[in-house]
């Protein structure tokens, strides 16, 4: 979520390709599209104009706040999502989660991906709670 949360800054500042977001962060440009397209627009707070990739008002938004009131609108933004709220709640619930639940809610919420890419998720699932736990208990 670092990174994440570091490319917001980045898009804050201006539109930029995956080429130029892979060079500010020294990783192939395949890499852009994971933290772009499979983070930042899945929750809508990037967006992509030709090649270029930029925050959406939301997104905007969000990474104008300080520090902390940044995370806590980002941790809110996520966990608007059902399988974010559904396996946070399991999360609080239970202590911790298995891969097993995550891929197991992942496929009821039908996201139009095959298993091999729902079992590769699980893991950016998982650390996209914990990260929000850790926002919840600080």
């Amino acid at each position: 979520m670092s990174k994440v949360l570091e490319l917001m800054m980045i898009l804050k500042r201006r539109p930029l390709t995956k080429t130029e977001i892979a060079e500010n962060f020294n990783f192939d440009p395949r890499q852009s599209d994971y933290y772009v397209k499979n983070i930042l627009m899945y929750f809508g707070l990037a967006e992509q104009i030709d090649s270029r990739f930029k925050l959406t008002v939301r997104g905007k938004h969000i990474a104008q706040q300080a520090v902390g009131q940044r995370n806590i609108l980002l941790a809110r933004e996520i966990i608007s999502y059902s399988l974010f709220n559904h396996l946070i709640q399991r999360r609080i619930i239970h202590g911790r989660l298995n891969k097993k639940d995550i891929i197991h809610e992942m496929l009821i919420e039908d996201l139009g991906l095959s298993i091999s890419t729902v079992e590769r998720r699980a893991s950016t699932v998982n650390a996209i709670i914990e990260w929000i736990m850790l926002q919840i208990l600080d």
